[in-house]
């Protein structure tokens, strides 16, 4: 059987234990989550030994057999769990999951985790012709909303913070259902506002507060010249899936700043930081890195923003992301 993580939970109390669960989901934060829930409902049937193996071609295949005859003298029921890095499922992974059947035993479960498999119509076929009656099968819809909201009422819960669900849709539309962004956000917002109700007013405060916080440290590295820092952070946004137009924004703010600072039009009685962003930027530092660049290079900046605009509308991501980081070294 093949369901989603809204789903999960009710099902594990109201069946018995699988032999097999099989975790397809490429959203790390769903992956725990399912992971977790599974963890919680074995604990309460005393399987407490965990032995987690990570798989990075098939020839390691052996592993898992090897773990299901090894003999525990502490623990008689265990658990393995097997992250499969590939994404696409192999022949052999095929073979070894028809032949699975001959290795189960009542006192080992096995949960199988696939964070990059690309589960296209074979896979799913081929997992309900040979797990479903053995085993279950955990995979999210991406259309499916009632994941997320599981997901976030769950860690609403955890982090003892309440919101309605008008504030709940607002949250995930402002941060575009990035799970990371609002996982991170819940945290701050729980550290912030303890035991507090959200309403829409304060979601809206802090997400004006923060956001713009992360690009200033970004433009501020490269006004500094710190190159490696400019790159790093620029790194971690792109991990964590930060807004491409909101980066474009402040960093085209900043170099119409410092061509007017080259071209003499701002000088430090007129300058003013928030024409960059709502955080302060030292004029001496732009007006150093004006002096130490020609207006070629800030022309160049400028070229390069251009194409990142006209890769925005193509969406060419990976391109993007390259060029970000040019513009991150491009001055001295």
């Amino acid at each position: 059987m093949i369901i989603e993580t809204s789903c999960l939970k009710q099902y594990l109390l109201q069946h018995y234990l699988s032999k097999i669960y099989i975790i397809i989901e490429t959203e790390m934060l769903f992956l725990q989550e399912n992971n977790r829930i599974i963890l919680k409902n074995l604990k309460k049937n005393q399987f407490i030994k965990i032995t987690k193996i990570i798989l990075n071609n098939d020839s390691e295949l052996n592993k898992i057999i090897q773990l299901y005859q090894k003999q525990e003298i502490f623990f008689k029921k265990k658990i393995i769990i097997v992250i499969f890095l590939g994404k696409s499922l192999t022949l052999k992974q095929k073979l070894f999951f028809k032949n699975i059947k001959n290795i189960l035993d009542q006192n080992t479960i096995c949960i199988f985790h696939y964070p990059n498999l690309i589960f296209n119509t074979i896979c799913k076929n081929f997992f309900q012709k040979y797990i479903s009656k053995i085993g279950l099968i955990i995979n999210n819809n991406k259309n499916n909303i009632n994941n997320l909201y599981t997901w976030i009422n769950r860690k609403i819960k955890k982090y003892k913070i309440y919101f309605s669900l008008c504030v709940i849709k607002n949250f995930l539309i402002l941060y575009n259902y990035n799970l990371n962004k609002i996982n991170n956000s819940l945290k701050i917002l729980s550290l912030i506002y303890f035991n507090s109700n959200i309403t829409n007013v304060i979601l809206k405060k802090y997400y004006n507060f923060f956001e713009p916080k992360k690009a200033y440290h970004w433009i501020n590295a490269i006004v500094h010249k710190k190159k490696n820092i400019a790159l790093h952070i620029l790194n971690k946004l792109k991990r964590e899936k930060y807004t491409i137009e909101k980066l474009i924004y402040y960093y085209k703010n900043f170099i119409y700043v410092l061509l007017n600072i080259k071209t003499n039009q701002i000088n430090e009685k007129n300058y003013n930081f928030r024409n960059i962003c709502n955080y302060p930027i030292q004029y001496n530092f732009l007006n150093s890195l004006a002096n130490h660049n020609s207006l070629i290079d800030i022309y160049q900046a400028f070229k390069i923003l251009k194409n990142i605009e006209f890769l925005t509308i193509k969406n060419k991501t990976k391109t993007i992301w390259i060029y970000l980081k040019i513009l991150s070294i491009i001055f001295n």
